[in-house]
C-alpha cells in the first residue's frame, strides 16, 4: 500500500486530481473511504483561494525552491532536493508543495515515486515536465555564461541606451527583471538563449535574471574592468558593490577568452588596467561550461616564459589525473568491511540531503545551508564540524565528484581540487607525497614544486578538501603551513573535523558550519535508492519509524542509514530491533581502523565498565576523571563515535554516549563478558550488578532493554539472568513498588511512562495478578529466544509457571506444551467491537437543581469543580480512543491452535478463565479454537459482559462441554430462555453471579434449590439473596456487598461480627447502612486482624456517621495491610467539615495502610491545611508515587458562596 506524508501525519492516497477554478490543478492522494478524505478535501477547497495560480517567477530558481523547504519536517516521504528538482516549492503555510510552472499542488508522494514522477503522471502537459524552456535555474548553475562573440556592427548601435531598451521586446515572460535598469547598466538582450544579456562594451554575458537582482552589482562583480562600468561608477562604488555581493568571494570574470593567443595578447593590457590592489585581488579568468585548459593560467607579476608553458602542461595533466581518480568506483564508494555483508553506496548516484547550519565566531547558529549554497560561498577556509558518522566525509567526496564530472558550473572556477584524508598521514609528509599516496597517483609525476607553483599561480582556483582532520593529534606540517600562510596563498580549503577537535582549526576558519541531525527523509532516500527492487520494505519501515520514538531518536546520522541497509541485506525485515542496530554500529566503530582493531576491542570493554557504572548510578554524563579511571583513550573513543564530547569547554568537558540506550547496550555487552569470564573476580563483579535487579519495576522498566542487550551475546548468560529473575519473582516484595528504588531520569521517558502505568494501573497488592505475571513471562521468554537458550532455560520457566495464572501465549508453549498443564488457570479474552462509554451528563443539571445548589464558605469552595470543561475534555479523549478502538478487534483467532493440538491426550489445562465482552456470535475460526481449548481443559470459569445471546449463539459448543463449567458471572441485561436452560443443565456449576434488576423466576428457584451453590466454594455474594446468618458460613467469600437503606441499618450492627468468619474477603461494600456504633464495630473487627485480606472498602453515602464517629473509625482502623482503595464520600447536600482532630486521625490511619493507593472523600470540606497535612504524610508513605486523595465534587452548577457574618 502506497503512503504519502503531510508533515508527520501519514495519509493513504486516492488516485484523484482536484482542480481549482482557474484551472491550476491540485493533486490529492487518499484512500477511498478513508476518514481523512473529507477533511483533506475541505482543506484543499480553502487552499484554492490563497495559493498562487499559474507561473511563479520567484520560484524558478531551484535554490529558491530548496530554501522554501528549510523547515520541512524530518518525518517526510521525500527530501527537499527531490521536491525542488521536481519543480516544486513549499507553500507559505507549509502544508503543500506547488509547481512553479503550472501551479500543480501535491500533498505528498508515495515511497515508490519521486515528486518529479508524480508531477509527470498527474500533470503531463506542464511545460517544465515536457522539457521546454520555462526559465528553470538548476541548483548548480551560475549567472555568468560563456561569452558570445561581440558583433562589432552592434557595438555602435547598442552604445545608445534607447536601442538597448528596444532589444528587450522579445524578452521571455518568465523573467521579471527590471529591463530599464538592465539597459541602463549597459546590457542588451541577445535574443539567442533564455534571458541572456551582454554588455555592449566589454562583452560580458550574464543570465538567470530574477526580479530583485541589481544589474549594476552584477556588472561590477563579474566585469569590474569594463570601461562603460568605470565611466558610470567610481572605483569606490565598484569596490562597494563587489563587497556587498552574496557569494563567490574573490572571483570575477572580465573578458571572453576564445584562445590562448588572445589571452597572451591581453596580458600586457591587463597589467596596465589593473591599477588598484583592492580590485586586483578579485580578478582571474574564469570560463563557465568550457574546458579547463582552453585558456591560459597566468600570474600578473611574472612574464610568460618556456618554464611557464611546462608548468601549464604538468598542471593540465594533474587536473586530468585528479578527475580520473574522483570518477573511479574506489573513490565514489565509501569504505566497506570485508568481514560482514555491507551495502555499496556510490556517491555519484546516491547522495542524500545533508543539513548544515552556519555558525558565527561565538558558536551561535545563524542560518541553514544547503550544498549548492555551500559551493557558491566556498572561499578561504571553511570548517565543517560534526560528530563521527555525521556525513562529513561523504560531503567532501561528493564535492570532488561533482567537480570531476565537469557538469557542475558552480565548481568550474576551481582548476585543481585535492581531496586528502588525515587518516594514516604522518607529521613529516610533504604535500605531493600525501596527494600521490592517498589518491593512488604514483604513476603521475607529482613533484612538490608543481604543487607549490600551482598554488602560487592559481590561488583561489585551487580547492583543498581535508577530511578526518583531528582524528589524530598530528596535523602534517605542510597542511599547517598551508593554513597559516593562506592569507598569502589564498587557496580555498574545506576542512571536515570532529566537533571535539574543532578548536584547533577554528582560529584559521573564515566560515564555520555544523552538520545537523540527519533527517528521516534522507534516510528514506538512501533506502529507496539501494532497495529500489523492494519498495514495499521501505514503505513498511516508513510506518515502523513513525510509530517508534526510540528509532527516531537513534537514526540521526548517515552512518545509521547505512547500518539499516546492511541489516536489510542480511534480513530484509522492516521491524528492526535496536539491539541489532547497536551491534552493527559498534562493529563499524571498531572496524573503522583495521590496523587498530585489537586496541579498539579493548577500548570497547573499558567503555563497557564506564557504561555499567552509569547505568546503575543513573548517570549519562561523565567527566575526564571517569574516563581516566576506566582506562579509556579519550581521543579514540571520540574519533570512532563511541563517545561524544558535549561541550567545548576545555577545562570541564562532558562526555556521553550518543544515546542512552546505546550506553545500556555497551553496558550489557560488558556485563555479559563479566558473567561468562573465567576470572572469579570478574564473575563476582558481574553478579554484583545482577543482584541489583531485584524488583518487578526494575526488571520491566529500568533495566528492561539493558537485560535484552546482555542476553543477546550468550545463551549461558541469558540462563543466569532468567534464573535470577524467576528466583526473585517468588520472593515477597518483588512486585511491591514501595521496594523499588530504580532510576527516574528525564532521559528515560519511556521508562517513566512504563513505570507510571504499572504503578498506577496495578497497585502493589495486585501485582501478582495474571496480567502482570504474563507481562513478566512474555519478557522472559523474549530473552530466551533472543539468546536462543530455550532448552537450557525451560526447567526454570516450567518451575515458575507452576500454580500461576496466565493470559499470554508464546511459541515457547508450542515447543513445551506441558507448560500449560502446570498453571493454576489460563485466561482467554474475547472482545468484540469495543467502544469506551462516557457517563451521560445531559440530565445532571436537572438532578442537581432538584437537590439544590451547594452552599459553602468561600475558603472551602475549592471542594467543588465545575463539570462542563471536564466533560468536554473527557468526551474528546473518549472520542479519540473510540476512533482507535473501532479498528481493533480481538478474538481467539490470534491464539495458536497448534499449541492445543499438541496437548491433546497428553496434558490438560487445570482451569480456563474465559472472559467475553461485546460479543454475541463467534466466527467459525474462533469457535474452532475455543473447542480445541475446551478439549484440553478440566474446568471453565466464564464471565460475560454486554454479550447478550452469546450462550444461545454458541450453544452447540458449550453444551458439548457443559460438564467442565464451574463458575459463571453474567453482566448483561437479560438471559434468553434457552440460555437459562443451558445454565441449569450444567451439572457441576459451583458459582453463579447475575447482575439483573430482576432475576428470572426459573433462575431464582435454581439458585436456592441447587445444592452445589450453597457450598463453601461460593466466592461472591450480594446479601439481597441471602440472610445475614448465611454470611458467616461462606468462608471462601471474596466479595461482599451489603444491601442499602434504612432497613439495613437496624441489622448492620449484628451482621458485622459475622465478618470475622470471612478470612478471604477482598471487597466489602456497606453503603447507606452505617452509623457511629456500627462503623466503630467494623473498625474493631479489622483491628483484631479479621480483615487482613481486604483490598477495597466502600463506605460511601453513610450520612448518619458524625464527625466523632469518623474520628473513632480512623483511630481504630488497622491491620488491613492490603487495603488499596478506601471510599468514604458523601453527597454535597450532607457535607462534612472535619475537625482538626478527625483530620489528624484520618492522616494517621492512612499512614498505617502500607498498600493504600486511592482515597475518595468527596463531600468532605477540606481546607488548605487539611490537604497539606495529607501531602506531608504522603511523602513518607510506601506508595508515595501513586497515592491519591480525591475530595472535590464535580457539579454542573457553580456553588453558592456563603457570605461571612459578623
Amino acid at each position: 500500500m502506497h503512503k504519502i506524508v503531510n508533515g508527520e501525519n501519514e495519509i493513504p492516497r486516492i488516485k484523484k486530481i482536484h482542480h481549482v477554478p482557474s484551472g491550476a490543478p491540485i493533486g490529492l492522494w487518499l484512500n477511498q473511504g478513508s476518514c481523512y478524505v473529507q477533511e483533506e478535501q475541505e482543506k484543499f477547497k480553502e487552499a484554492q483561494a490563497r495559493l498562487h495560480q499559474g507561473y511563479n517567477p520567484k520560484m524558478r530558481s531551484e535554490i529558491s525552491r530548496l530554501k522554501s523547504f528549510e523547515n520541512l519536517k524530518s518525518y517526510s516521504s521525500c527530501s527537499p532536493s527531490e521536491r525542488a528538482k521536481g519543480g516544486f516549492y513549499c507553500t507559505e503555510d507549509g502544508s503543500y508543495m506547488q509547481c512553479f510552472c503550472c501551479g500543480f499542488v501535491l500533498l505528498g508522494t508515495p515511497q515508490d515515486k519521486t515528486p518529479y514522477i508524480c508531477h509527470q503522471e498527474f500533470q503531463p502537459n506542464c511545460d517544465f515536465i515536457k522539457g521546454l524552456e520555462v526559465g528553470n535555474i538548476p541548483k548548480y548553475e551560475v549567472r555568468v555564461q560563456q561569452n558570445i562573440d561581440i558583433d562589432l556592427d552592434k557595438v555602435q548601435v547598442y552604445s545608445i541606451e534607447e536601442k538597448r531598451v528596444e532589444s528587450y521586446k522579445d524578452w521571455p515572460n518568465y523573467s521579471k527583471a527590471d529591463l530599464i535598469r538592465l539597459a541602463r547598466a549597459g546590457f542588451y538582450f541577445t535574443g539567442k538563449f533564455r534571458d541572456t544579456v551582454q554588455c555592449h562594451c566589454c562583452g560580458g554575458t550574464l543570465s538567470h535574471w530574477e526580479q530583485e537582482d541589481d544589474p549594476w552589482k552584477e556588472h561590477a562583480k563579474w566585469f569590474p574592468e569594463c570601461e562603460f562600468l568605470q565611466s558610470k561608477k567610481s572605483w569606490d562604488e565598484i569596490a562597494h558593490l563587489i563587497k556587498e555581493y552574496d557569494g563567490f568571494t574573490g572571483i570575477s570574470v572580465m573578458y571572453t577568452l576564445n584562445s590562448v593567443a588572445y589571452s597572451l595578447y591581453c596580458l600586457e593590457m591587463l597589467e596596465i588596467k589593473t591599477q588598484r590592489k583592492s580590485l586586483r585581488l578579485h580578478v582571474f579568468y574564469f570560463l563557465c561550461n568550457f574546458h579547463l585548459f582552453t585558456y591560459f593560467f597566468f600570474c600578473f607579476f611574472f612574464p610568460v616564459t618556456r618554464p611557464e608553458n611546462e608548468w601549464l602542461h604538468d598542471a593540465k595533466r594533474l587536473c586530468s589525473s585528479l578527475r580520473d581518480v574522483y570518477n573511479t568506483s574506489a573513490f565514489r564508494n565509501m569504505a566497506q568491511f570485508s568481514d560482514c555483508a555491507t551495502v555499496s553506496i556510490d556517491l555519484k548516484h546516491i547522495f542524500a540531503w545533508v543539513p548544515m547550519v552556519m555558525k558565527n565566531i561565538n558558536n551561535q547558529l545563524m542560518q541553514k545551508v544547503s550544498l549548492p549554497i555551500l559551493l557558491k560561498n566556498l572561499s578561504y577556509i571553511t570548517m565543517i564540524e560534526g560528530a563521527a558518522g555525521s556525513g562529513k566525509s561523504a560531503l567532501l567526496r561528493k564535492i570532488a565528484i561533482l567537480w570531476a564530472s565537469g557538469h557542475c558550473p558552480v565548481l568550474q572556477r576551481f582548476k585543481l581540487v585535492f581531496y586528502l584524508s588525515f587518516t594514516g598521514l604522518q607529521k613529516g609528509q610533504n604535500l605531493s607525497d600525501m596527494i600521490a599516496k592517498q589518491l593512488g597517483m604514483a604513476q603521475v609525476c607529482l613533484s612538490e614544486e608543481l604543487i607549490r607553483e600551482s598554488i602560487r599561480k592559481l590561488n583561489n582556483q585551487v580547492l583543498f578538501l581535508l577530511d578526518d582532520c583531528g582524528v589524530t593529534d598530528l596535523i602534517p606540517h605542510c597542511i599547517e603551513d598551508l593554513m597559516l600562510q593562506n592569507h598569502i596563498n589564498k587557496v580555498d580549503m574545506v576542512i571536515g573535523i570532529q566537533t571535539h577537535r574543532s578548536a584547533r582549526v577554528r582560529q584559521y576558519a573564515s566560515r564555520i558550519l555544523e552538520m545537523g541531525p540527519f533527517p528521516f527523509y534522507s534516510t528514506f532516500y538512501i533506502l529507496r535508492k539501494v532497495f529500489s527492487h523492494s519498495i514495499v520494505l521501505v514503505e513498511l519501515f516508513f510506518v515502523e519509524l513513525g510509530l517508534s520514538l526510540l528509532l527516531q531518536q537513534i537514526l540521526k546520522t548517515p552512518r545509521m542509514a547505512i547500518i539499516i541497509c546492511d541489516l536489510w541485506i542480511q534480513n530484509p525485515n522492516p521491524r528492526i530491533e535496536t539491539r541489532n542496530i547497536f551491534e552493527a554500529y559498534l562493529h563499524r566503530c571498531v572496524r573503522k581502523y583495521p590496523y587498530e582493531t585489537e586496541k579498539l576491542e579493548k577500548l570497547a570493554s573499558c567503555l563497557g565498565d564506564l557504561a555499567l557504572e552509569g547505568v546503575f548510578s543513573n548517570r549519562v554524563d561523565f567527566d575526564r576523571a571517569d574516563l581516566e579511571q576506566t582506562g579509556i583513550d579519550e581521543n579514540k573513543a571520540l574519533c570512532t563515535g563511541l563517545l561524544d564530547k558535549c561541550t567545548a569547554q576545555m577545562l570541564r568537558p562532558v562526555y556521553k554516549f550518543f544515546h542512552f540506550h546505546f550506553q545500556e547496550f555497551v553496558a550489557g555487552r560488558r556485563l555479559g563478558e563479566l558473567l561468562q569470564s573465567e576470572s572469579v573476580e570478574s564473575q563476582n563483579k558481574g553478579l554484583h550488578y545482577l543482584k541489583q535487579m531485584d524488583t518487578f519495576l526494575k526488571v520491566m522498566c529500568s533495566y528492561k532493554l539493558f537485560l535484552e542487550y546482555t542476553c543477546m551475546f550468550s545463551p549461558g548468560v541469558a540462563v543466569k539472568i532468567i534464573s535470577h529473575i524467576l528466583s526473585h519473582a517468588d520472593k515477597k516484595g518483588f512486585y511491591d513498588s514501595k521496594n523499588d528504588s530504580s532510576k527516574v531520569s528525564k532521559n528515560y521517558l519511556d521508562v517513566c511512562l512504563s513505570q507510571t502505568l504499572l504503578t498506577g494501573l496495578f497497585p502493589s497488592t495486585f501485582l501478582e495478578d495474571s496480567a502482570i505475571f504474563s507481562n513478566l513471562l512474555k519478557y522472559i521468554l523474549n530473552l530466551v529466544y533472543i539468546a536462543k537458550s530455550a532448552d537450557a532455560a525451560a526447567p526454570h520457566i516450567l518451575k515458575a509457571l507452576t500454580g500461576k495464572s496466565l493470559c499470554y501465549l508464546h511459541h515457547f508453549f508450542l515447543d513445551y506444551p506441558e507448560a500449560l498443564s502446570v498453571l493454576r488457570e489460563f485466561k482467554v479474552n474475547i472482545k468484540g467491537e469495543r467502544m469506551m462509554k462516557t457517563l451521560e451528563y445531559s440530565g445532571m443539571e436537572d438532578t442537581f437543581s432538584f437537590l439544590g445548589r451547594p452552599v459553602v464558605n468561600e475558603e472551602l469552595s475549592a471542594a467543588y469543580a465545575y463539570t462542563n470543561s471536564y466533560i468536554q475534555e473527557l468526551k474528546s479523549k473518549v472520542g479519540n480512543i473510540n476512533k482507535f478502538l473501532m479498528n481493533k478487534k480481538t478474538g481467539l483467532s490470534g491464539q495458536n491452535l497448534h499449541i492445543f493440538s499438541r496437548m491433546s491426550n497428553k496434558y490438560k489445562i487445570p482451569m480456563l478463565n474465559l472472559e467475553v465482552g461485546n460479543t454475541e456470535q463467534l466466527e467459525e475460526d474462533d469457535l474452532n479454537t475455543l473447542l480445541a481449548i475446551f478439549a484440553v481443559t478440566e474446568q471453565v470459569k466464564l464471565t460475560l459482559e454486554d454479550s447478550n445471546g452469546f450462550l444461545e449463539s454458541n450453544q452447540s459448543a458449550i453444551n458439548m462441554y457443559r460438564g467442565i463449567f464451574r463458575e459463571i458471572t453474567i453482566f448483561c441485561h437479560h438471559l434468553r430462555r434457552k440460555e437459562e436452560e443451558l445454565i441449569i443443565s450444567m451439572p457441576f456449576l459451583e458459582s453463579l453471579q447475575l447482575t439483573f434488576t430482576e432475576v428470572p423466576g426459573t433462575m431464582q428457584k435454581y439458585i436456592f434449590n441447587h445444592p452445589l451453590l450453597f457450598y463453601s466454594g461460593h466466592k461472591s455474594i450480594a446479601l439481597s439473596f441471602f440472610s445475614v446468618e448465611v454470611v458467616g458460613s461462606l468462608v471462601y467469600l471474596e466479595v461482599l456487598k451489603f444491601p442499602q437503606g434504612d432497613g439495613m441499618k437496624s441489622v448492620s450492627l449484628s451482621a458485622i461480627p459475622q465478618l470475622q468468619k470471612l478470612p478471604n474477603l477482598k471487597v466489602l461494600s456497606m453503603q447507606i447502612c452505617l452509623d457511629d456504633s456500627s462503623i466503630y464495630e467494623l473498625a474493631k473487627i479489622a483491628k483484631e486482624g479479621h480483615l487482613q485480606a481486604l483490598q477495597q472498602l466502600n463506605l460511601n453515602v453513610n450520612h448518619d456517621i458524625t464527625d466523632s464517629g469518623w474520628r473513632s473509625f480512623f483511630l481504630n482502623l488497622d491491620k488491613v495491610p492490603h487495603l488499596a482503595t478506601l471510599l468514604v464520600s458523601r453527597m454535597y447536600t450532607h457535607n462534612l467539615k472535619p475537625s482538626a482532630s478527625t483530620m489528624m486521625a484520618f492522616v494517621q490511619c492512612a499512614s498505617r495502610l502500607p498498600s493504600l493507593l486511592t482515597v475518595n472523600m468527596s463531600g468532605w470540606l477540606l481546607d488548605t491545611e487539611d490537604v497539606q497535612l495529607f501531602e506531608t504524610m504522603k511523602k513518607e508513605h510506601p506508595q508515595a508515587k501513586c497515592l491519591s486523595l480525591n475530595w472535590k465534587w464535580l457539579v454542573p452548577v457553580l456553588p453558592i458562596i456563603k457570605e461571612d457574618t459578623f
